[in-house]
């Protein structure tokens, strides 16, 4: 094996052996390809849970209809959940996997206070209004 820097039997001056350089525009095209590549793994995760806000509404665990249907095939021509796609999986993944329905919690009011007993001490019980 040769050294990096050898020397000619017929001249005094080294020689050296040095790798190619890589050219600029493959340098430039590998780097939009990683961009590409991460900007495309972006927007599969907003669509991602575009589609999984989606289920949920309808009253599906997402991970269970998505196991049915992957989320590609549930959006239309221009990328964007397509709400009669995302509907109709969900009612297939359903019916083949025999999915509950499950309820949503309602929106907390926050007017009618927590309900863990934190009531306010100087408003009077109903007893107290009655006796006067």
């Amino acid at each position: 094996m040769e050294d990096e820097n050898t020397t000619d039997e017929n001249t005094t001056e080294p020689t050296t052996t040095e790798p190619p350089q890589a050219d600029a525009d493959d340098v430039q095209s590998t780097e939009h390809a990683e961009q590409v590549q991460l900007l495309q793994s972006q927007v599969l995760a907003l669509q991602t849970t575009a589609v999984e806000s989606a289920i949920g509404q309808l009253g599906y665990q997402p991970r269970a209809v998505l196991t049915h249907t992957p989320v590609t095939e549930l959006l239309d021509a221009n990328g964007n959940p397509d709400p009669a796609l995302i509907a109709a999986a969900t009612e297939a993944a359903a019916a083949e996997f025999g999915l509950a329905h499950v309820p949503r919690r309602p929106a907390p009011v926050p007017t009618l206070g927590s309900g863990k007993g934190d009531r306010p001490t100087d408003v009077p019980t109903w007893g107290q209004i009655l006796r006067g």
